[in-house]
């Protein structure tokens, strides 16, 4: 689950910013994958960010891509 943060309203690169969760659940083993990588120098991430996750049973590193604000339609921002 990704949470998302707006300014005035707007939804655009410039305004929105998105948080990735710290834990996410292995999609091979199941087991516990951490956050590894670091948000911008303004704290903040954006659509089209990569995010990396590592396993900490089976070792997988995962690559994500931060989605775009449009594929959560029904999220209140």
């Amino acid at each position: 689950m990704l949470r998302t943060r707006a300014g005035a309203g707007r939804r655009n690169r410039q305004t929105v910013s998105m948080t990735p969760e710290p834990e996410i659940e292995c999609i091979d083993c199941g087991g516990r994958c951490y956050l590894t990588t670091h948000a911008r120098e303004d704290g903040r991430w954006y659509p089209g960010d990569i995010v990396t996750y590592k396993c900490r049973d089976c070792l997988d590193r995962w690559d994500l891509v931060m989605p775009d604000v449009e594929e959560f339609p029904g999220d209140d921002l």
